[in-house]
């Protein structure tokens, strides 16, 4: 049974807070609540029997798009189509998942992780648009995130990526 078939009604009144793994053992498919826990979208590999995890897909209420690799053996380079907008994402440093450059939409913002060894808290910041954070629930457990944010209310796809770029990162490729 299809995923809108057990949830078929989405408000985009809703905005997105918290993301947990669909399963325990896994991390190809997200859920995405919003405000008094309620189910309002997910997160998922686009095409997950081939284990591709190059390319996803994402549907909030009625808003729907596309993250993938820009080119698929280049993990430094991510972009988000979706609402006919585009944001793209790169790593400042080659090869070094901790810090990315957001941009697209006349955003420009750092997503970073609040520290090296650790991927469990992360935050970004533009002037224009607000700030963004985003941390596990449990210490030790990426399964469950939970965002702080002041974003402006038109940047619903840049929190998609922003929420995105942080678990993809974070958690294990299973």
């Amino acid at each position: 049974m299809g995923w809108a078939l057990l949830h078929p009604s989405f408000s985009y009144a809703q905005w997105p807070e918290v993301m947990s793994s669909a399963w325990d053992d896994s991390f190809r498919e997200w859920q995405v609540y919003g405000e008094g826990e309620e189910q309002i979208g997910f997160i998922k590999m686009q095409y997950e029997f081939n284990d591709d995890w190059t390319e996803w897909m994402y549907q909030i209420g009625d808003e729907s798009g596309f993250i993938r690799n820009k080119f698929k053996d280049n993990p430094n380079l991510w972009e988000l189509r979706g609402g006919n907008l585009v944001y793209n994402a790169r790593t400042q440093w080659p090869n070094d998942p901790l810090t990315w450059l957001i941009s697209g939409e006349g955003v420009r913002m750092t997503l970073k992780s609040k520290y090296t060894n650790i991927l469990e808290e992360w935050s970004a910041t533009d002037s224009n648009v607000g700030d963004f954070m985003m941390y596990t629930f449990y210490e030790n457990d990426p399964r469950d995130w939970e965002t702080r944010e002041n974003l402006n209310n038109d940047k619903l796809h840049l929190k998609v990526f922003l929420m995105f770029l942080v678990v993809i990162n974070s958690a294990p490729r299973q």
